[in-house]
């Protein structure tokens, strides 16, 4: 479930609404204000619908509408598991970093040094800006 615009979108159940209405080899067409939808049977195509509408924009969209918003929802799809995938490498990343970060302490620790590991890092990189110049 996204927001868009103020209002929460439901992906299953627009991907449900899509499925219902996408069965079979139909093909959509706009031509100017109309919209057509045909459909395919005993080796020949036949109008299954007909509408007039206020403009030719609005025909076009209803009739790329019909595979494009399938087209979304897959992609929509896509990234949300990317999304989880990156999700969890971000916490294993930081996960890893903490462990390095504890483990660094202890050897520290165990060497009665005195400095935390971001003390050691910031002089490191103060190290290496002063040899630049």
């Amino acid at each position: 479930m996204t927001k868009s615009n103020g209002s929460e979108r439901n992906w299953a159940a627009d991907r449900a609404v899509c499925d219902a209405a996408t069965g079979g080899p139909g093909v959509w067409k706009a031509d100017g204000k109309t919209v057509m939808y045909f459909d395919y049977d005993d080796g020949d195509w036949y109008p299954l619908f007909y509408g007039e509408l206020d403009t030719k924009e609005e025909a076009r969209f209803i009739a790329e509408a019909h595979t494009g918003w399938p087209a979304a929802l897959d992609r929509i799809s896509e990234l949300e598991a990317e999304n989880r995938q990156l999700r969890l490498d971000v916490y294993d990343a930081e996960t890893w970093a903490a462990e390095v970060d504890e483990m660094v302490t202890e050897i520290l620790d165990d060497h009665d040094c005195s400095l935390s590991t971001r003390e050691i890092i910031e002089k490191y990189y103060e190290e290496e800006s002063d040899d630049d110049e």
